[in-house]
């Protein structure tokens, strides 16, 4: 039986991360948070729009639209957030697209760049890049990177697919796939993992 315990407008793809409580849902142009019964739009004044989001050690994180930021919730609270609880992605001047965590670390995807972050356990906003977390390469879209086989995929900006390996992206398409991702119309697409 289904039963229906809230709304999200809009048409497009939204992103989802949950921690020990609620789920998180990010559309088009806002967010909301579930506690199983009810959904309801984020409507603490520090949360901004954003491109994607993920879970880390009890906190939600999310990619900040058109900027090199992304933010995070309170601790175990998707409903609270601190307008000092941010960090920029900044070892490369491009935006985030969106953001995927593996192994504990945030990975920040950017237009031409992605960053590696992780939780320093400091006080205050305690994510961190990790050292060498730098890659030269970024995301081709918002919807384009998936998890599987305990690690994050995605279409590269360079048009090839990538698994992240560490700190490495490592090349999985060949050339045929690659050619055809060198003229596709990207509007629209979506990565998924079977």
């Amino acid at each position: 039986t289904v039963t229906t315990i809230g709304a999200v407008p809009g048409s497009g793809l939204a992103h989802m991360a949950a921690n020990t409580s609620q789920l998180v849902i990010v559309s088009e142009t806002a967010g909301f948070v579930s506690d199983g019964s009810t959904v309801s739009v984020i409507a603490d004044a520090d949360f901004r729009v954003s491109t994607g989001c993920a879970f880390i050690d009890n906190y939600i994180l999310f990619s900040e639209k058109d900027t090199g930021r992304y933010f995070g919730s309170d601790l175990a609270d998707a409903t609270s957030y601190d307008a000092l609880n941010f960090a920029t992605a900044e070892a490369a001047p491009d935006n985030l697209v969106t953001i995927a965590a593996d192994h504990r670390q945030a990975v920040l995807f950017g237009t031409e760049s992605t960053e590696l972050h992780y939780n320093t356990g400091g006080s205050g906003f305690p994510f961190a890049r990790v050292p060498n977390g730098h890659l030269e390469l970024g995301i081709a879209g918002e919807h384009l990177q998936a998890r599987c086989d305990n690690s994050v995929f995605w279409l590269a900006s360079d048009r090839t697919v990538r698994r992240l390996d560490g700190a490495t992206p490592v090349r999985v398409s060949q050339y045929g796939v690659e050619i055809a991702l060198a003229s596709a119309d990207l509007t629209g697409a979506y990565a998924l993992a079977y």
